[in-house]
């Protein structure tokens, strides 16, 4: 893909550069294959995309060797694998100094390796599961270290549900962690989307990748304590990094100087041209992010000028979804023609303004 080659901001003849046939391959994610016995979720093969039938699931005995499914049409994800590789490394760094700093340095070199060995994520009832970047997602954060090495402002326009929140989470602490004297600034609409302290805000989900890590990989950060992580600022000592947190607004940013800053659910903003116009000088980098909402608003203008950086993430480039997916999703009661373009479609037409 376009920006794969861009794993790390280090060139070749860095003291800490590493080729990248040098960094271990890590097991991604797979789908849990059915053997003799198991139980899978179907629903009607007769239904079709968005015919207004009754979609119900219903569990039946799988076929040995499909893909499984959970009750949500999605494919079950097998990481067992991954977290085989994830304990090998952690239980050999245990006590381990040369392999501790080796560990940091094959990361500083690869935001791809950085994720899938050690980012984990959250979800619901469940204890943590790792977050192992699929094919899109890697090329999602790769896009993200392509824009900070080259200054340059990008665009991902998204699906509801597809982790590039968490994605941006993961990217702007690698920068910070790895990185001398970096600064990154998360965006969103409101305080308690930017940092309330829970994993519903962007902060919150960086110090939960923290919280994760064992105390060496933390770079120097301890939770609430003074100075190094409060309210809307999180600070990495040993690398004298730090993120910071501020709202969209027509006066965001003024005053400041970041490498790199992260607008959440940009479509949503409010004056978002006075908000881009008043942060025009606040970081060297910019990363747009947003479901759509209409042709009415600056993400869209941006999202269809041809000369912008963008990506584009749709619900079927997720590994864990498809069509059987979409049917039962679009079926829920919430979804009008006009929010399913929204939230899953990218239809900048069809959404509502």
């Amino acid at each position: 893909m376009l920006f794969r080659s861009f794993l790390t901001l280090l060139d070749p003849g860095d003291k800490d550069y590493l080729p990248p046939e040098a960094i271990p391959v890590v097991p991604d994610v797979k789908r849990k294959v059915a053997v003799a016995g198991d139980l899978t979720w179907d629903i009607d093969p007769k239904i079709r995309f968005g015919d207004g039938q009754r979609v119900v699931p219903f569990q039946r005995e799988a076929e040995v060797g499909e893909d499984l499914r959970d009750v949500e049409m999605r494919f079950v994800p097998d990481f067992a694998d991954n977290i085989e590789f994830r304990m090998k490394v952690r239980n050999a760094c245990e006590g381990n100094k040369t392999a501790q700093e080796y560990q940091k340095l094959l990361c500083k070199n690869s935001i791809v390796y950085y994720c899938n060995t050690w980012c984990w994520t959250f979800h619901p009832g469940k204890q943590a599961q790792p977050f192992i970047a699929f094919e899109i997602q890697k090329e999602i954060l790769c896009f993200f270290a392509w824009l900070v090495k080259l200054r340059l402002t990008g665009l991902i326009e998204k699906s509801r549900e597809g982790g590039v929140s968490w994605l941006m989470c993961i990217a702007s602490d690698w920068l910070c962690r790895f990185f001398p004297q970096y600064w990154a600034l998360h965006l969103s609409v409101t305080e308690e989307e930017v940092d309330n302290r829970s994993v519903k805000s962007l902060m919150g989900k960086v110090r939960f990748l923290l919280k994760n890590n064992p105390e060496w990989l933390r770079m120097g950060w301890v939770e609430k304590a003074p100075g190094i992580d409060t309210k809307m600022n999180m600070q990495f000592p040993e690398t004298e990094s730090v993120i910071q947190g501020e709202l969209t607004g027509g006066q965001a940013g003024i005053g400041g100087r970041a490498n790199v800053a992260l607008y959440d659910e940009f479509a949503r903003v409010i004056g978002a041209s006075d908000t881009l116009e008043a942060s025009s000088s606040l970081a060297f980098a910019k990363v747009l992010v947003s479901t759509v909402k209409g042709m009415g608003n600056a993400f869209a203008r941006i999202a269809h000028d041809p000369a912008t950086n963008k990506i584009r993430f749709h619900w079927s480039d997720h590994f864990y979804k498809d069509e059987k997916w979409s049917i039962r999703e679009r079926a829920k009661t919430e979804y009008t023609d006009e929010i399913w373009a929204q939230e899953q479609d990218i239809s900048y037409v069809a959404s509502t303004a």
